[in-house]
């Protein structure tokens, strides 16, 4: 008994040079450092709902001039354009704000408030 201990505490010992675990790992390349920019939303993950983008969301540029808003200066076809085309002075960073799922959602909220 006292060999077979013996010679399980030199395996033991002897650790990995013994096996075939020492051969250098094959697979993808590592990564190089360089991240892909992530957008940041307002909402942090684009989820926030259509009537929380109007809510917050317009506040946060157009400021107290947002709680104003007339959902009803506009048709559902202008706000639809509005929305589609590029003449909001801040269309343009509207979509690096908020997720197009917002963005839709706010449209759809939109529409919703008016007759």
């Amino acid at each position: 008994m006292r060999t077979s201990g013996a010679i399980l505490l030199l395996i033991a010992l002897a650790g990995p040079g013994c096996s075939d675990e020492t051969k250098p790992a094959t697979g993808p390349p590592r990564p190089t450092g360089i991240k892909k920019p992530v957008k940041e939303w307002f909402s942090l993950r684009g989820n926030w709902s259509g009537e929380r983008v109007a809510k917050l969301g317009c506040t946060r540029c157009h400021g107290s001039r947002a709680q104003k808003l007339q959902w009803t200066s506009m048709t559902r076809e202008q706000w639809t354009d509005f929305f589609h085309s590029k003449r909001h002075d801040q269309h343009a960073a509207m979509d690096t704000y908020f997720s197009p799922a917002e963005l839709a959602g706010v449209l759809g909220y939109i529409k919703r408030q008016l007759p």
